[in-house]
């Protein structure tokens, strides 16, 4: 369908337009206005929705100015967005947190009491029941220099519960039943961020000096320490001036980034795809765990974890789960290459090919067409075939007796992850151990998190 334009802002233009998402329904997207001026964008801008029928009309989500500094809001996993509100560049003072629901288009009280509170930079947890963000004492009437420092040091990171009671309200404002998690008045700190689990916090601290370091702590403040020392602070206006950012807000964001593994998508809905039948895995004790990739499976108890090489079977960057011993190695094999750019599953499997990069890895007799099934909510590819006995096993073992090999191809997140199931061929014992165990491993697959 041709595009169709669903908000001007006049010819020519009055203000600007600037993306912040879809609404959790994909109903209706959200968008600000900022100005025309630098100067007016640092003091904030209205937040829009606007559907996308022919007769859609823009509704304020915001009723008066808000802040547009990427992290001085944050999308929360359903509905929610929080924003940091207020009037003024200055955010030692007049700012608070707030919460929208982008969908309905409401929002709620503010967070702390205006005038004695500033809370700013909202991080909204992974499964959207708790809040971090930076708190500290208003600082009114202050423009700069050392006032504006004192005032900034003071920041402290606070959390909402996860599921907090209806907050005290008067006629000042709504104080929720927050908490403070940092206390020590030597750092000044800021920019908290959530693990993937949602388990730990991590933030940025600033000393007097203007040095930074990096933090992490459980999610109720416990276990406080430091994990990152001595690295640079944006120098903005001047390198003297590393402490007051942007009129006390510093782009955190442009030096440090935490990856966390992203939650496997949604189950596919693709008609085609055969959903795969759930093993009895109660015998599976252990887990493996891929923190490059963020992924975790298990393996059952009687197994162990084998480094490359071990069992006579040779392969470089792989993991290799099998039993302790074996006369004539059988297991599972798991490895992983870059996914290629723009290309699928379908890429890397043929009717009777699996491998990477075009690289041939089941070309032997007696394969099977490669079928697709679900795993982990994401689609995968999987073929079977019968493989020549590599030379490196029938050197140790004297045995020239063909392998059998069961590849699945799973895309995880921008990686081609191979899971193969392998066993002499006509050794009924090992088949029948080695597919049940498969099968129950590729069950469990699981993002790790963290």
């Amino acid at each position: 369908a041709p595009p169709r334009e669903l908000y001007t802002t006049g010819t020519p233009p009055t203000d600007g337009l600037a993306l912040i998402g879809w609404s959790h329904d994909g109903a209706d997207i959200v968008f600000y206005t900022p100005p025309g001026f630098t100067a007016d964008v640092a003091g904030g801008a209205q937040f829009l929705r606007i559907g996308v029928g022919p007769d859609a009309k823009a509704q304020a989500l915001t009723e008066g100015a808000e802040l547009t500094n990427p992290i001085l809001w944050d999308f929360g996993p359903d509905a929610m967005l929080a924003i940091t509100g207020g009037s003024g560049r200055e955010t030692w003072t007049n700012k608070f947190v707030g919460l929208l629901d982008t969908g309905a288009g409401t929002g709620q009280s503010p967070l702390g009491v205006p005038g004695k509170t500033v809370t700013l930079e909202p991080a909204i947890s992974p499964d959207g029941l708790a809040l971090a963000y930076v708190t500290a004492p208003d600082a009114p009437g202050v423009s700069g220099g050392d006032a504006a420092k004192q005032a900034l040091a003071q920041r402290r990171i606070g959390v909402l519960p996860a599921v907090p009671p209806p907050p005290t309200c008067t006629s000042e404002g709504c104080t929720p039943p927050a908490r403070t998690l940092t206390s020590d008045a030597a750092y000044r700190d800021e920019y908290p961020q959530w693990s993937a689990d949602g388990t730990q916090i991590l933030w940025v601290r600033m000393d007097a000096q203007d040095n930074a370091s990096l933090w992490l702590m459980d999610a109720d403040g416990s276990g406080q320490h430091e994990v990152l020392d001595g690295f640079d602070v944006p120098a903005f206006p001047a390198p003297d001036q590393r402490w007051f950012g942007y009129y006390g807000t510093i782009s955190w964001q442009n030096t440090v980034a935490w990856w966390r593994p992203p939650s496997p998508p949604a189950r596919s809905t693709n008609p085609d795809a055969s959903a795969t039948a759930t093993p009895d895995t109660s015998a599976l004790t252990h887990t493996l765990s891929l923190p490059s990739l963020g992924l975790s499976l298990r393996y059952p108890a009687d197994w162990t974890d084998h480094p490359a090489g071990h069992l006579y079977y040779s392969c470089v960057g792989c993991t290799i789960l099998g039993p302790p011993s074996a006369e004539h190695p059988y297991g599972v094999q798991i490895f992983d290459e870059p996914l290629s750019f723009g290309c699928g599953a379908s890429c890397y499997v043929g009717n009777d090919t699996i491998g990477v990069g075009g690289g041939c890895v089941g070309c032997g007799s007696g394969s099977l067409p490669a079928s697709t099934l679900t795993i982990a909510g994401i689609d995968a590819q999987q073929i079977e075939f019968e493989r020549q006995v590599p030379l490196g096993i029938a050197a140790e073992t004297g045995d020239y007796t063909p392998s059998r090999e069961i590849w699945t191809l799973l895309p995880w997140h921008g990686r081609a992850v191979f899971i193969t199931a392998f066993y002499r061929e006509g050794d009924t014992a090992a088949e029948q151990e080695t597919r049940a165990a498969y099968n129950a491993i590729l069950a469990t697959v699981a993002a790790t998190g963290g």
